[in-house]
This record gives structure tokens, C-alpha cells and sequence, in this order.
């Protein structure tokens, strides 16, 4: 248990994706494009200076998501390996996310989740009771829940610490 019995989530946004093409097999196919790579980057590097490495990295399996959670994992020196894929986050509404979230391990203090909209802008609009705003792509919501147990996530737990968008991340020379 962390010293203040408080959890943090930190919501993301999945990077910038291609359109559909008919060479994919459908709409969790679409890779990352160069920009969401780029942006992808950034992000991890600006979560590197704002916040603590996080204990667990749960994401989509969706590449774009996968894909975006390993560019992250790579800046925050987080190991690949240790990223935890959950189908079940793709297509996901709220109370989806909430039972995944409910079912991580209370020795965990730290979470990254990185998902998909509509579902991740209205978690913490849930989470904070709060209305929903859209968050866009690599774009994150850090959250301190009032929580000592992932068990006991519940609506308007959370409230909001920073957002961050990759456009308001200045590029580093």
C-alpha cells in the first residue's frame, strides 16, 4: 500500500491510427501511423518527466493500442514484457473498464491504461463525475483515486491531477 491509501490511474487515449484500407481485416487491424508513433514518443517522454513509472501497464490487444503501450513503455523504461494485452479493451464501455480495473492487484499502486473512444474519455468522466470530454489521440488523464482497493473503484472516486495532449508537449531539440 502506497503511504497517502490512495491509487493513480492514468488514462490513454491510443496513438494516431490508419485509416481503413482494404487490406486490413477490419477496424482492430489499423496500425499506428508515423505521427502516432511520433506522438506516441513524446507522450512517454513527457510522462517520464510528470509522473513515477507506473507498477502495471494494461492494454488493448488492438495494435494501435499495443503498439502505442510498448512506444510509451520504451520512454518510461517500462518492460514490454510486462504489459499486460486484454482484448476484452477494445470494445469496451465503461462498466467493461471498471471490472478490469477492479480486478487488478491491490499491491499495485500505479496503473496505465491505454484504450480506445469512446469508452476511456467517459471512464473518467465516470471516475470523476465528471461530464466526458474527448480525449484525443496519445492524449492522457492522470487520476488520484480515493481508493485503497482496485476493488473499490466506484463512480466519482478520482480526481483529475494533469491532462496532457501531445500538442501542448513542446519538441525537445
Amino acid at each position: 500500500m502506497n503511504k497517502t491509501g490512495t491509487k493513480h490511474l492514468t488514462v490513454l487515449r491510443h496513438s494516431k491510427a490508419c485509416r481503413m484500407s482494404p487490406g486490413y481485416s477490419g477496424d482492430i487491424a489499423r496500425p499506428l501511423e508515423e505521427r502516432g508513433e511520433a506522438d506516441a514518443r513524446k507522450t512517454g517522454k513527457a510522462m517520464k518527466e510528470l509522473m513515477p513509472v507506473p507498477d502495471q501497464i494494461l492494454s488493448s490487444s488492438a495494435p494501435r493500442a499495443l503498439n502505442t503501450a510498448k512506444l510509451i513503455a520504451e520512454q518510461i523504461a517500462y518492460p514490454e514484457d510486462k504489459i499486460i494485452e486484454d482484448i476484452r479493451i477494445y470494445d469496451a464501455y465503461t462498466d467493461t473498464l471498471e471490472e478490469i480495473l477492479q480486478n487488478v492487484k491491490d499491491s499495485v499502486n500505479d496503473v496505465l491504461l491505454v484504450g480506445h473512444n469512446p469508452a476511456v474519455s467517459d471512464l473518467i468522466g465516470l471516475l470523476t463525475g465528471s461530464k466526458p470530454e474527448e480525449l484525443h489521440t496519445s492524449g492522457l488523464v492522470r487520476l488520484s483515486l480515493n481508493i485503497k482497493s482496485w476493488k473499490e473503484l466506484h463512480p466519482g472516486c478520482a480526481a483529475k491531477i494533469f491532462a496532457l495532449s501531445p500538442h501542448e508537449i513542446k519538441d525537445s531539440k
